[in-house]
């Protein structure tokens, strides 16, 4: 039976190319499984408003392409919904396409993978609320996502930048976790990722271990440590090591309630917001049908 899809596309992904893939979708879209609908992002919000016309209008599949914050735009409004989340990866980073084995770096390699895909339930949190797929973060995390969505140019050389140029000024922050088991750790806190899946994108893997399908977020809470090891810590973080540091705190837990000092940014999947100075984090098991192959 052949179904309707929509794709939303963020025509500015991509170094300006997501206005290209309209024609990529029609050349390579199996139309005896898919009628597709195809609509361009005006703006920041715009992708969770065509999102919830589609979920209103019961069609069976949104497909997000563009970087992580359209899938995050695409996939909160689907959270919770039988229309599931299709994704084509055409921006930076693509983290949680990355996770899932999506290709990324190639869009029509990625249309083909929908060709064959089948529906999928995977887990998505929420901080105060606010969805994410991959993480979410308070300390230098979020002062590093705020300082990266600033700049005129994304990819890896500018999300470098962006780490380099918020490290040294940075002064780590007193936290304190309460997990849903009763068990409390607290202590001065340099970087605090709560994490569904495993990296920020690029590779860069913050939570190894973490699943999307196990009903838990991964928590990783780097302390202070010496500006010294600055690149051993970096070189842990590409290889998947970063919990084998004395420095780093690893947690798994369904739900977490963080206190910080004082009100400050956060990031959700990428994208910085300012949140009071408590954070409630929490796992929702299944809550997301995803199209994967």
């Amino acid at each position: 039976m052949v179904e309707p899809i929509l794709f939303i596309i963020n025509p500015i992904s991509g170094k300006g190319r997501g206005a290209e893939l309209p024609q990529l979708i029609e050349r390579c879209l199996d139309r005896s499984r898919y009628a597709p609908q195809v609509t361009l992002t005006k703006g920041r919000g715009h992708a969770t408003d065509l999102a919830r016309e589609a979920v209103a209008h019961g069609l069976p599949y949104v497909v997000a392409v563009g970087g992580d914050g359209t899938v995050n735009e695409v996939a909160r409004a689907l959270v919770g919904t039988p229309t599931a989340l299709g994704v084509v990866p055409n921006g930076s980073g693509n983290g949680f396409a990355r996770h899932l084995g999506i290709a990324t770096g190639s869009p029509h390699r990625a249309l083909q993978q929908l060709n064959a895909a089948h529906v999928e339930a995977v887990d998505y949190g929420t901080l105060n609320g606010h969805p994410f797929l991959c993480t979410a973060g308070a300390g230098f995390d979020a002062v590093m996502g705020d300082r990266f969505v600033r700049l005129p140019r994304r990819g890896l050389t500018s999300y470098v930048r962006a780490v380099v140029g918020g490290y040294w000024g940075y002064k780590p922050v007193w936290c304190q976790l309460h997990l849903d088991g009763g068990q409390v750790v607290e202590g001065e806190v340099f970087l605090l990722a709560v994490a569904n899946a495993a990296q920020w994108g690029y590779g860069v893997r913050i939570a190894p271990d973490a699943d999307v399908r196990d009903g838990l977020l991964d928590i990783t809470m780097v302390a202070r440590f010496p500006k010294w090891r600055t690149l051993g810590m970096a070189l842990r973080l590409f290889a998947g090591r970063i919990g084998s540091s004395r420095y780093v705190t690893t947690l798994r837990t369904k739900a977490i309630r963080v206190v910080r000092s004082a009100p400050d940014v956060v990031h959700v999947d990428g994208e910085p917001f300012a949140m009071e100075a408590v954070l409630e984090a929490v796992c929702h098991r299944g809550g997301l049908r995803v199209l994967l192959s």
